[in-house]
């Protein structure tokens, strides 16, 4: 008895710390390129003890490793190489993919309601530091001055916890040389609560009937 006690204070204990303490998680990201021409794009994530990098680049393999610790636990390269054919094929199968679980999706909860579940996660979500700048073009001029309003804007809410640098080009090319560095603060415990307390109170166990199927039920005359 006293051993269960125990195991269930260690276990209490646990899930207070993990409802209480933040966990951090590091994202940078560099890139440059020009369309129609090279590019090249290198990005890391640090979260807990696990560290996920990739690197891609026109014209060479993509790279992608996943470290524990100091133990590499994933290396995967992949050729950029593949046909019209095979391409076109993978991105239907993917949209169909998409489609079936996002009709899925719609059977078993409201829109609206998991819509303003989703924006809701964002309480469980901290920006901690950001520092990045952009430097860029686009062949209409126009467009360009569009964006950078964009930009600014971005740029002057991630102001009180850093910096963010956008240096537009006028020119006639579609164009970045960019990078991003943001920690940010998850309480994964929280939102896994959230969720799982949203599931159980909105989800739809079963499809709806079709409109008029009771109707056409009760409308049969009762046989003798």
């Amino acid at each position: 008895m006293k051993v269960a006690l125990v195991i269930a204070v260690v276990f209490g204990l646990v899930a207070l710390v993990a409802m209480l303490v933040p966990v951090r998680m590091r994202l940078t990201l560099k890139g440059r390129g020009e369309f129609g021409d090279t590019w090249v794009l290198a990005g890391g994530l640090e979260f807990l003890k696990f560290t996920v990098t990739v690197a891609a680049a026109h014209a060479a393999d993509s790279l992608l490793q996943i470290h524990f610790f100091n133990w590499r636990v994933l290396l995967r390269r992949s050729s950029p190489k593949t046909t019209p054919s095979g391409e076109d094929a993978r991105l239907d199968q993917a949209a169909g993919k998409l489609m079936s679980w996002q009709k899925n999706l719609e059977q078993r909860f409201d829109r609206g309601q998991l819509w303003r579940f989703v924006l809701g996660l964002r309480r469980h979500v901290r920006l901690r530091s950001f520092r990045g700048h952009l430097r860029y073009s686009t062949p209409n001029v126009a467009f360009t001055g569009v964006m950078s309003g964009a930009l600014y804007a971005v740029a002057g809410l991630v102001a009180p916890v850093g910096q963010f640098a956008v240096v537009p080009e006028w020119e006639d090319v579609a164009r970045a040389d960019g990078d991003i560095d943001l920690v940010v603060w998850l309480w994964p415990a929280r939102a896994a609560v959230s969720t799982a307390w949203f599931v159980i109170k909105n989800i739809r166990m079963r499809e709806t009937a079709e409109p008029g199927a009771g109707a056409e039920a009760q409308a049969v005359p009762a046989q003798s």
